[in-house]
């Protein structure tokens, strides 16, 4: 592992911005979804779940529940059936719509869902930007991975030489590997690295 890190150094920016658009993909995705629904509920959904919130602050005579407006539970229907002559009548009559109490819970919460993936995905996609833009936060957050078992020089000599697919790949590594293990593989790098600055100087 550490000759495939030593020799491909510097290769790894196409697959670790692969990474990021599937991210910004994903960011898309929510908010075209959201788009969607809001549509098919006739542009009430983006506002739904905070019409419901303050609804349960009101006082219950000033109250006007935005999940009947929304999913009406009674509403009017009209059937069309032959009279005794044979022709059409028309007759109105009021329909109980029960799976709109049903409905009116699902899209509920999916609104909240759907807010708590934004925010989760908008804050994952600021912290990947500080990453990619940034050396000294991709340095700072190798030095937190790794003080715990290793050196703290080792991983800023890393961080230091690494762009941002370097650090991406180490980052992952980290995630997977015991702490102790991937502090041994970053002293190894280290070493190499230092031993190959070493050829370039005496050449």
């Amino acid at each position: 592992m550490v000759d495939y890190l030593y020799y491909n150094w510097g290769r790894h920016n196409i697959w670790a911005i692969k990474y990021v658009v599937c991210e910004t993909l994903n960011l898309l995705n929510i908010i075209l979804q959201l788009i969607i629904t809001n549509q098919f509920l006739g542009g009430e959904f983006m506002t739904y779940g905070t019409q419901v919130v303050e609804f349960m602050n009101y006082e219950p005579q000033n109250r006007s529940d935005p999940m009947y407006e929304i999913f009406p539970r009674i509403t009017k229907c009209s059937f069309h059936r032959y009279g005794p002559s044979g022709s059409i009548e028309r007759h109105d009559a009021l329909c109980v719509l029960s799976i709109n109490i049903l409905n009116e819970k699902i899209y509920l919460a999916l609104w909240f869902w759907f807010l708590f993936l934004l925010v989760l995905t908008i804050l994952l996609m600021l912290y990947r930007m500080a990453t990619l833009l940034f050396k000294p936060v991709r340095s700072k957050l190798m030095l937190g991975r790794n003080a715990r078992y290793g050196s703290r020089d080792t991983a800023y000599f890393v961080a230091e030489k690494c762009d941002f697919g370097d650090w991406y790949l180490l980052n992952t590594l980290s995630r997977n590997m015991n702490g102790p293990v991937f502090a041994e593989v970053l002293k190894k790098l280290t070493r190499k690295m230092e031993e190959g600055d070493d050829a370039t100087l005496k050449a």
